[in-house]
């Protein structure tokens, strides 16, 4: 199967990522370069996640089915 890519902006503080780690939250909402608003899970983004939070651009590869196979970060 093809895979889809979209690319988004993400910019959580550490205070943010914090209600995620703690359970308050588990998506991300997001809009793509296009205008989408997309939902996607925290536990993709743990790898990227910094003293200061998350902050960055970041290009997602998903499936037909909306799972994602790939996700880097491209600034």
């Amino acid at each position: 199967m093809p895979a889809n890519t979209v690319t988004i902006n993400i910019n959580l503080t550490s205070e943010q990522v914090k209600q995620y780690y703690m359970g308050g939250k588990n998506r991300v909402q997001a809009y793509t370069d296009d205008g989408q608003n997309i939902s996607i899970p925290y536990d993709i983004l743990l790898r990227f996640v910094t003293h200061h939070g998350i902050y960055g651009r970041f290009k997602i590869s998903y499936d037909n089915n909306g799972k994602c196979q790939e996700i880097s970060q491209v600034g």
